[in-house]
Protein backbone atom coordinates (compact mmCIF):
# COMPACT_ATOMS: atom_id res chain seq x y z
CA UNK A 1 0.00 0.00 0.00
CA UNK A 2 1.39 3.35 -1.16
CA UNK A 3 2.21 5.82 1.85
CA UNK A 4 -0.10 8.89 2.28
CA UNK A 5 1.83 11.99 1.97
CA UNK A 6 1.03 16.02 1.52
CA UNK A 7 2.84 18.22 -0.37
CA UNK A 8 2.87 21.49 1.24
CA UNK A 9 2.41 24.62 -0.26
CA UNK A 10 4.29 27.36 1.50
CA UNK A 11 3.50 30.56 0.41
CA UNK A 12 5.06 34.24 1.61
CA UNK A 13 2.40 36.45 3.28
CA UNK A 14 3.49 39.07 0.90
CA UNK A 15 3.09 37.20 -2.57
CA UNK A 16 1.10 36.67 -5.09
CA UNK A 17 0.19 33.40 -6.30
CA UNK A 18 -1.00 31.73 -3.09
CA UNK A 19 -3.13 28.97 -3.94
CA UNK A 20 -2.13 28.07 -7.24
CA UNK A 21 -1.10 24.46 -7.12
CA UNK A 22 1.28 23.91 -10.42
CA UNK A 23 0.24 21.69 -13.07
CA UNK A 24 2.73 19.04 -11.98
CA UNK A 25 1.08 18.50 -8.59
CA UNK A 26 -2.69 18.85 -10.12
CA UNK A 27 -2.94 15.06 -10.06
CA UNK A 28 -0.46 13.75 -6.88
CA UNK A 29 0.03 10.37 -6.53
CA UNK A 30 -2.20 8.13 -4.82
CA UNK A 31 -3.24 8.65 -1.55
CA UNK A 32 -1.16 11.81 -1.51
CA UNK A 33 -2.87 15.37 -1.10
CA UNK A 34 -1.74 18.74 -1.73
CA UNK A 35 -1.66 21.45 1.46
CA UNK A 36 -1.52 25.26 0.73
CA UNK A 37 -0.52 27.47 3.78
CA UNK A 38 0.03 30.84 3.64
CA UNK A 39 2.92 31.34 6.55
CA UNK A 40 2.63 34.66 8.76
CA UNK A 41 5.28 36.77 9.01
CA UNK A 42 5.92 36.27 12.68
CA UNK A 43 6.75 32.41 11.92
CA UNK A 44 10.25 31.43 12.91
CA UNK A 45 11.40 28.14 10.78
CA UNK A 46 11.19 26.54 13.84
CA UNK A 47 7.71 26.81 14.68
CA UNK A 48 7.02 26.36 10.58
CA UNK A 49 8.99 22.74 10.80
CA UNK A 50 6.83 21.91 14.08
CA UNK A 51 4.04 22.74 12.31
CA UNK A 52 4.71 20.68 9.38
CA UNK A 53 5.45 17.80 10.93
CA UNK A 54 2.34 17.92 13.73
CA UNK A 55 0.11 18.25 10.58
CA UNK A 56 1.88 15.02 9.06
CA UNK A 57 1.33 12.95 12.54
CA UNK A 58 -2.08 14.10 12.78
CA UNK A 59 -2.68 12.78 9.32
CA UNK A 60 -0.67 9.69 9.14
CA UNK A 61 1.24 10.74 6.49
CA UNK A 62 4.69 11.90 4.99
CA UNK A 63 5.70 14.71 3.62
CA UNK A 64 5.57 14.41 -0.29
CA UNK A 65 7.26 17.65 -0.89
CA UNK A 66 7.69 21.27 -0.13
CA UNK A 67 7.56 23.78 -2.66
CA UNK A 68 8.03 27.49 -1.20
CA UNK A 69 6.30 30.54 -2.93
CA UNK A 70 8.04 33.89 -1.68
CA UNK A 71 10.45 36.46 -1.53
CA UNK A 72 14.38 35.72 -1.76
CA UNK A 73 17.46 36.62 -2.50
CA UNK A 74 21.38 35.21 -2.53
CA UNK A 75 21.35 32.47 0.47
CA UNK A 76 17.74 33.26 2.00
CA UNK A 77 14.24 32.56 1.68
CA UNK A 78 11.99 35.48 3.01
CA UNK A 79 8.99 32.79 4.38
CA UNK A 80 7.99 34.11 7.84
CA UNK A 81 11.17 35.25 9.74
CA UNK A 82 13.19 34.40 7.19
CA UNK A 83 15.48 31.18 6.62
CA UNK A 84 18.96 32.03 6.45
CA UNK A 85 22.07 30.52 7.29
CA UNK A 86 21.51 31.21 10.90
CA UNK A 87 18.13 29.42 10.98
CA UNK A 88 17.98 26.67 8.22
CA UNK A 89 19.71 24.07 10.72
CA UNK A 90 15.89 24.33 12.53
CA UNK A 91 14.25 22.84 9.31
CA UNK A 92 16.31 19.62 10.36
CA UNK A 93 13.13 18.40 12.42
CA UNK A 94 11.55 17.68 9.26
CA UNK A 95 14.57 15.22 8.45
CA UNK A 96 12.94 11.16 8.12
CA UNK A 97 9.53 12.56 7.77
CA UNK A 98 9.74 12.30 4.28
CA UNK A 99 7.87 9.92 1.61
CA UNK A 100 10.32 7.57 0.01
CA UNK A 101 9.75 9.06 -3.30
CA UNK A 102 9.29 12.67 -2.36
CA UNK A 103 9.86 15.23 -4.47
CA UNK A 104 12.09 17.14 -2.30
CA UNK A 105 12.18 21.12 -1.94
CA UNK A 106 11.04 23.78 -4.69
CA UNK A 107 12.15 26.99 -3.42
CA UNK A 108 10.51 29.70 -6.36
CA UNK A 109 12.02 32.85 -4.48
CA UNK A 110 14.56 35.01 -6.71
CA UNK A 111 17.79 34.81 -6.49
CA UNK A 112 18.20 31.87 -4.11
CA UNK A 113 20.93 30.48 -5.70
CA UNK A 114 23.04 33.12 -6.76
CA UNK A 115 26.37 33.72 -5.24
CA UNK A 116 25.72 37.04 -3.31
CA UNK A 117 28.52 39.51 -2.75
CA UNK A 118 30.00 38.30 0.11
CA UNK A 119 33.42 37.53 -2.05
CA UNK A 120 36.08 39.63 -3.17
CA UNK A 121 34.22 41.95 -4.97
CA UNK A 122 37.26 43.55 -7.15
CA UNK A 123 38.39 39.96 -7.84
CA UNK A 124 35.28 38.98 -9.22
CA UNK A 125 33.83 41.31 -11.49
CA UNK A 126 37.64 41.97 -12.74
CA UNK A 127 37.03 37.87 -13.72
CA UNK A 128 33.62 37.45 -14.41
CA UNK A 129 32.02 40.97 -14.79
CA UNK A 130 29.76 42.91 -12.63
CA UNK A 131 26.33 40.90 -12.85
CA UNK A 132 27.94 37.72 -11.40
CA UNK A 133 29.86 40.26 -8.65
CA UNK A 134 26.31 41.25 -7.79
CA UNK A 135 25.08 37.83 -7.74
CA UNK A 136 22.81 37.82 -10.59
CA UNK A 137 24.51 36.01 -13.31
CA UNK A 138 23.05 34.75 -16.17
CA UNK A 139 25.31 32.33 -16.28
CA UNK A 140 25.99 28.58 -14.36
CA UNK A 141 28.82 27.29 -15.10
CA UNK A 142 31.48 30.47 -14.89
CA UNK A 143 32.33 28.21 -11.55
CA UNK A 144 31.85 31.70 -9.65
CA UNK A 145 28.29 30.67 -8.01
CA UNK A 146 29.56 28.14 -6.79
CA UNK A 147 31.43 29.70 -4.75
CA UNK A 148 29.05 32.08 -3.48
CA UNK A 149 26.94 31.77 -0.70
CA UNK A 150 23.57 30.84 -2.65
CA UNK A 151 25.20 26.93 -3.27
CA UNK A 152 26.39 26.98 0.27
CA UNK A 153 22.87 27.92 1.53
CA UNK A 154 20.97 25.56 -0.77
CA UNK A 155 23.94 22.30 0.56
CA UNK A 156 22.98 23.46 4.31
CA UNK A 157 19.08 23.26 3.50
CA UNK A 158 19.39 19.85 1.72
CA UNK A 159 21.77 18.51 4.80
CA UNK A 160 19.52 19.88 7.00
CA UNK A 161 16.69 17.88 5.87
CA UNK A 162 18.13 15.05 3.91
CA UNK A 163 16.37 15.58 0.84
CA UNK A 164 17.42 17.91 -2.62
CA UNK A 165 16.68 21.17 -3.04
CA UNK A 166 15.76 22.91 -6.48
CA UNK A 167 16.28 27.19 -6.17
CA UNK A 168 17.13 29.94 -9.04
CA UNK A 169 19.74 32.26 -9.76
CA UNK A 170 17.24 34.91 -11.33
CA UNK A 171 14.23 36.87 -10.81
CA UNK A 172 11.25 34.90 -10.52
CA UNK A 173 7.50 35.86 -11.95
CA UNK A 174 4.46 35.66 -9.95
CA UNK A 175 2.62 32.44 -9.72
CA UNK A 176 -0.58 34.00 -12.03
CA UNK A 177 -1.81 34.41 -15.25
CA UNK A 178 -2.16 37.59 -16.61
CA UNK A 179 -4.10 37.81 -19.52
CA UNK A 180 -3.18 36.11 -22.58
CA UNK A 181 0.05 35.97 -21.48
CA UNK A 182 0.82 32.73 -19.14
CA UNK A 183 3.94 32.86 -16.96
CA UNK A 184 5.83 29.66 -16.54
CA UNK A 185 5.67 29.25 -13.33
CA UNK A 186 2.07 27.72 -12.63
CA UNK A 187 3.39 24.55 -14.65
CA UNK A 188 6.76 24.14 -12.29
CA UNK A 189 9.27 25.34 -13.89
CA UNK A 190 11.66 28.05 -12.91
CA UNK A 191 12.25 31.41 -14.72
CA UNK A 192 15.77 31.70 -15.82
CA UNK A 193 18.46 28.59 -14.78
CA UNK A 194 18.57 26.85 -11.70
CA UNK A 195 20.69 24.49 -9.43
CA UNK A 196 19.67 21.45 -7.55
CA UNK A 197 21.73 20.83 -4.20
CA UNK A 198 21.64 17.06 -2.57
CA UNK A 199 22.35 16.52 1.16
CA UNK A 200 26.11 15.07 0.03
CA UNK A 201 27.19 18.59 -0.86
CA UNK A 202 27.18 18.14 -4.71
CA UNK A 203 25.39 20.79 -6.59
CA UNK A 204 24.26 21.05 -10.46
CA UNK A 205 22.94 23.58 -12.42
CA UNK A 206 20.04 23.05 -15.38
CA UNK A 207 18.50 25.26 -18.01
CA UNK A 208 15.42 26.47 -17.56
CA UNK A 209 14.08 24.48 -20.17
CA UNK A 210 14.78 21.57 -18.00
CA UNK A 211 11.67 21.37 -14.88
CA UNK A 212 12.64 20.47 -11.51
CA UNK A 213 10.26 17.63 -11.51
Amino acid sequence: MADSAIIFYLHGHDVPGAGVTFKVDQDPPSGWSVLHWTIKKTMSAKELAKAIVAKCAKEGAKIGGIVINSHGGPGEIKLGKKISFSTVDDLGLLKGHFAKNHNGIDVHACNVAAAGINLETRKVEGEYGTMAALGYSLFNDTGIEKKGIGHQFMVKLAKATGVHVNAPYQVQMAAIEMGSFVVKRPTGYFSGSWVRAWPDGVTKSYSENIRPR
